[in-house]
């Protein structure tokens, strides 16, 4: 009997936080996307154009700026901080890739010339990062940027065989 007048306190609570002035996910998206309009990198940032994911990094900013959500109106400090984050997050990827890329690898340092040479360490690093923003609610960037920053030399999470 316990279990059902806990469930049934549990729906009503929940009934009333939505009736208590809690944004809808409507609203939610209008005020991310207008105040992403007002940001330095505009609603279409120009670094979404390195990545062949500018779906997914478009859903991490929007994420990131409903992070940044608090009494219906976004901080744009915060706001700011998680664009530089998600920008970062992106050009990492993206050097990585370019790295893996390039022709002479011998014009890159010890560990990144590893990196480089060895192309399945990149994608397991980047999906180790992506689990550790998604275990940390998948909403501040910056879990994401500082993980993936060290891309294409060093993670603490996979351990490089190669000494500088």
């Amino acid at each position: 009997m316990r279990r059902i007048h806990a469930g049934i306190l549990v729906l009503v609570s929940s009934l009333l936080g939505c009736q208590s002035g809690t944004p809808s996910a409507e609203t939610t998206q209008r005020v991310v996307e207008e105040s992403q309009a007002q940001s330095v990198f505009g609603a279409k940032p120009s670094w979404l154009n390195f990545t062949d994911k500018p779906e997914l990094f478009d859903r991490v900013r929007d994420q990131a700026y409903s992070y940044c959500l608090s009494g219906g109106r976004i901080n744009m400090e915060c706001a700011s901080k998680q664009d530089e984050a998600v920008e970062a997050s992106v050009l990492a990827i993206h050097v990585a890739s370019a790295q893996a890329a390039m022709t002479n690898k011998d014009a890159l340092g010890a560990k990144e010339r590893w990196v480089a040479m060895n192309p399945d360490i990149a994608p397991r690093v980047a999906k180790e990062c992506w689990s550790l923003y998604e275990e940390h609610g998948a909403a501040d960037a910056r879990i994401l940027a500082v993980c993936l920053g060290n891309l294409t030399d060093y993670s603490p999470l996979i351990q490089l065989p190669v000494a500088d």
